[in-house]
């Protein structure tokens, strides 16, 4: 029993050595708790409390949640050295068990690690489906959104006697068809699976974005997070089985009729069939992953940025009285209905305003 306790001591004794060697270049951390690490110092919203801490024990700072490591910078010359000069040190994701379905096994561009696919998605994007010219291409389809929601608030105002409308839907909505019609050219307002496909965005983009898995954390403790284990797959399934109806409706027409292809899901095809002719598959694997990730990315926080713009601006009349007038002299000077959306762009005011939202309300 004595050589039993002994035996104990010493090993303890010699990873407590080890385990204070490898701190000496870590940086500062807050006092922890076994296994959980700081996971119960954080608070919603999140960035609220690491900002709190950082302001507290440094503006570099070492967290554990979990198993899991997490470096908080909230200095601007730190910031440069990470993201600038050792950028490649910190390219990679971190892979989360609960969104390996989600992300299909971890090859959409949020979660990809840097390297070859990586690039390729990166050179796919901003070659083929994000130019300039791609853009400029639907700013049509974009302008008649933004009209029919205008349009939408006007009548919703007219009939309602307190004039107060919903924003969060409408601008979501919004979001979701300039989405939809860019890659399928397919208008999902009003049509049969649009309203579940929308909350399957919702609910991918609330997972990916902010795990809440236990076992994403704590790995030995994963087998209780039974609702998530239930949840992923299952919408994972549902999602996959929506676009893969959608890709197969797209080629379905493009046999029927020829047509210059001008989708975003018509880009991929070709390039997927010029693969086919170069015995080559690099681009058959990447067309549901890139269209996830131009989903996540240009519905709930395009419209949450929004949101927000909006409650500052009525917050502050001053500012509010100051975009309004910029923007009907932008409207002014090129035609608001002719070009809706291309005034915003060329105002002066609205770069800086945006930097201060995402600034204010980061995501």
């Amino acid at each position: 029993m004595i050589s039993i306790i002994v035996f104990v001591a010493l090993s303890l004794s010699l990873l407590l050595v080890l385990t204070n060697k490898n701190k000496k270049n870590e940086p500062p951390s807050p006092p922890s708790l076994p296994v959980v690490g700081h996971l119960h110092l954080l608070k919603k919203p999140l960035h609220r409390s690491v900002s709190l801490l950082s302001a507290r024990h440094g503006p570099i700072l070492l967290l554990r949640f979990g198993s899991r490591r997490a470096l908080a910078v909230s200095s601007l010359p730190l910031a440069e050295e990470c993201l600038s000069k050792n950028d490649l040190a910190f390219a990679n994701r971190a892979h989360f068990p609960s969104t390996k379905q989600l992300s299909y096994n971890y090859c959409t561009f949020d979660s990809a690690n840097y390297g070859p696919y990586w690039r390729t998605l990166r050179r796919i994007s901003t070659v083929e489906l994000l130019s300039s010219h791609r853009i400029d291409s639907f700013s049509q389809l974009r302008s008649e959104e933004v009209r029919s929601m205008i349009s939408t608030l006007f009548h919703e105002c007219s009939d309602k006697e307190s004039n107060k409308v919903e924003l969060k839907s409408k601008l979501f909505g919004l979001a979701m068809n300039n989405m939809m019609r860019m890659i399928f050219g397919k208008d999902l307002a009003g049509s049969e699976g649009a309203g579940s496909f929308r909350e399957m965005v919702k609910e991918a983009h609330s997972l990916l974005g902010a795990s809440t898995s236990l076992g994403d954390f704590i790995p030995f403790l994963g087998w209780m997070d039974w609702k998530a284990r239930r949840t992923i797959p299952r919408l994972a399934r549902r999602r996959d089985e929506f676009l893969q109806s959608l890709i197969d409706e797209h080629i379905r027409k493009r046999k029927e009729v020829e047509v210059e292809e001008k989708t975003m899901i018509g880009v991929l095809l070709e390039l997927q069939n010029s693969d086919r002719e170069r015995n080559n598959d690099e681009h058959s694997r990447i067309i549901k992953p890139l269209i996830i990730g131009l989903l996540q990315a240009g519905t709930d926080t395009t419209s949450d940025t929004v949101e927000w713009a909006m409650s500052l601006l009525l917050n502050n009349p001053d500012k509010l009285k100051k975009a309004r007038t910029k923007l009907m002299h932008a409207s002014v000077m090129t035609g608001c209905y002719k070009k809706l959306t291309s005034p915003i762009s060329r105002t002066s005011l609205s770069s800086p305003k945006r930097y201060v939202y995402i600034r204010r309300h980061p995501f």
